[in-house]
């Protein structure tokens, strides 16, 4: 899978993409521009008109940078560690926590995928 660039508040971050059917569903999609929700105070999340291939396991752990599927059109953005037993399908993951962390600030923030 090649890399994508996630453009955030003018900050660039590079995700790491799964291999498996659902990432590549998800790069297939890019560009994409999405106004992300804050949600839980721990997560920003979109509801995609596309529905991608879903390949759901139980998550107990999430790490922050962690992009994750919820069923098979709600795209979730973790920016905070999250303890929980919902079922998500892994996309990827973004390598700079730290300061993905700050540019996740904010009740909604937008997010611009693209292939690298």
């Amino acid at each position: 899978m090649h890399p994508i660039t996630v453009t955030i508040a003018k900050e660039i971050f590079e995700l790491s993409l799964e291999n498996n059917a659902s990432a590549q569903a998800f790069s297939e999609l890019l560009p994409l521009e999405l106004e992300m929700v804050d949600v839980n105070g721990n997560e920003k999340f979109y509801l995609l008109a596309d529905h991608l291939p879903s390949q759901e396991r139980c998550s107990c752990l999430i790490k922050a940078g962690d992009l994750l599927l919820c069923q098979t059109n709600e795209l979730t953005f973790f920016y905070d560690d999250s303890k929980t037993c919902f079922k998500y399908t892994y996309l990827g993951h973004v390598k700079d926590s730290q300061n993905f962390r700050k540019a996740m600030t904010g009740k909604t923030v937008t997010v611009i995928f693209e292939e690298k």
